[in-house]
């Protein structure tokens, strides 16, 4: 079970919600964090700078408000990519 320490490179803390993304610099798995969720799924969307849709992850467990996923990111090529995590309940 990866924890939100383990997360060492882009952590967002607000009063109700953590998001964290580790590392941002990667060629292979792509961490992704969450938690306080109000939903029962989630889908992680990543975009490329001109903001066309590059990769989608769907049906993402969020067991009690709480989404860890690695997605693989292997495929894309190399460059800068922006993360937009949507809970089924938008």
């Amino acid at each position: 079970m990866v924890s939100i320490e383990d997360y060492t490179t882009f952590v967002l803390r607000e009063p109700n919600l953590t998001f964290a993304v580790a590392p941002t610099v990667t060629d292979v798995d792509l961490r992704v964090y969450s938690d306080n969720l109000n939903a029962d799924g989630a889908s992680i969307y990543i975009f490329n700078q001109q903001g066309i849709l590059m990769m989608e992850v769907q049906d993402i467990n969020t067991l009690g408000g709480t989404m860890n996923s690695t997605v693989d990111v292997s495929d894309l090529v190399q460059g800068m990519y922006f993360i937009r995590v949507v809970g089924d309940n938008g």
